[in-house]
């Protein structure tokens, strides 16, 4: 067993650190500023998310399969995915989590306080999202959402990535164009201790949870939006978009102020508009509307302590 001591970024380079398919179960004591993962593993057991409770859990040691968010780009990374456990963002909910870094003596405070200064001062991006909607969701023009071939993809295709696509033509996919306001995707329920911004998301689902909103919205409902975060109940509010999906591929664009435009995967930069952060931090990756970020799933490919009595029930 492999304990982790912090928060979700220590979580991930764990995950990326260990060998795909190793088995080896991992425990989270919370002490980061999100601690997103332990919450949804201890609330999934009614337990709030203390590191007493998470401990006891690991010293119990029960453990339940979870999925992984797959990432990938064409000529990145040596080919091999990069692994999320959490989320992957970009716009609104990206630039909030990278730029408030300066602010990290804040605490999970930070991401409140840079939230509203972003809401204020708001940014739209442009840039789109192809994605394959998982069995039964809804994903038309109520959503904003036009059907589309199937997109260039950001990786070579090989037996799991046709796998993921199996049974389905090119005219299963569906394309959101900008300007956009955020593109969220969500392994787990929680994003941090008191942010549920997927509470139909499942550990070992086989599915990315998309959320995303379109340009224009009012301050005054995206100021809604991020009350409504804390419980979940912004699900099925007017601009609001929910997609379970089996692949999602992300193209973006450029913001209307010129500045921001990150792409992050759990709380860790991914790549940036401006070289300068991008190079300074992170994977450096290429961003823009000509290099995509791949995103599929790994089915239970990670191996997580949890507490006795955990599930998952619906909200």
């Amino acid at each position: 067993m492999v304990v982790v001591v912090g928060g979700d970024g220590i979580l991930h380079e764990v995950l990326n650190g260990l060998p795909e398919g190793s088995g080896v179960p991992v425990a989270v004591i919370p002490g980061g500023s999100g601690n997103a993962v332990a919450m949804s593993l201890l609330d999934g057991a009614g337990l709030a998310c203390t590191p007493e409770n998470a401990a006891f859990a690991a010293a119990r040691g029960a453990t339940v399969a979870a999925d992984l968010l797959a990432l990938r780009q064409r000529g990145q990374n040596g080919g091999l995915p990069i692994r999320a456990v959490l989320s992957s963002t970009w716009g609104l909910i990206s630039d909030v989590d990278i730029e408030s870094e300066v602010l990290r003596w804040m605490g999970g405070a930070r991401l409140t306080v840079y939230g509203l200064w972003r809401i204020l001062r708001l940014r739209t991006y442009e840039g789109r999202v192809c994605f394959l909607p998982a069995a039964g969701e809804e994903a038309g023009e109520a959503q904003g959402a036009q059907a589309c071939g199937r997109p260039r993809g950001a990786a070579d295709e090989g037996a799991e990535l046709a796998a993921i696509e199996a049974g389905e033509g090119d005219s299963a996919w569906r394309v959101v164009e900008g300007p956009l306001l955020f593109v969220w995707l969500k392994n787990t329920k929680w994003d941090a201790e008191d942010l549920k911004p997927a509470p139909r998301a499942r550990l070992a689902d086989g599915c990315v949870d998309l959320i995303y909103m379109r340009a224009p919205v009012s301050r005054w409902r995206l100021l809604l939006l991020f009350l409504q975060l804390e419980t979940g109940a912004h699900v099925g509010a007017k601009g609001v978009h929910y997609v379970k999906c089996r692949r999602v591929v992300l193209e973006p664009g450029a913001s209307s102020t010129g500045k921001g435009g990150h792409v992050n995967v759990d709380g860790e930069l991914l790549c940036a508009a401006d070289a300068r952060t991008a190079a300074s931090q992170g994977y450096s990756w290429a961003y823009g509307e000509g290099s995509p970020v791949d995103v599929s799933v790994l089915p239970g490919a990670s191996t997580l302590v949890a507490p006795e009595g955990f599930a998952e029930d619906d909200d």
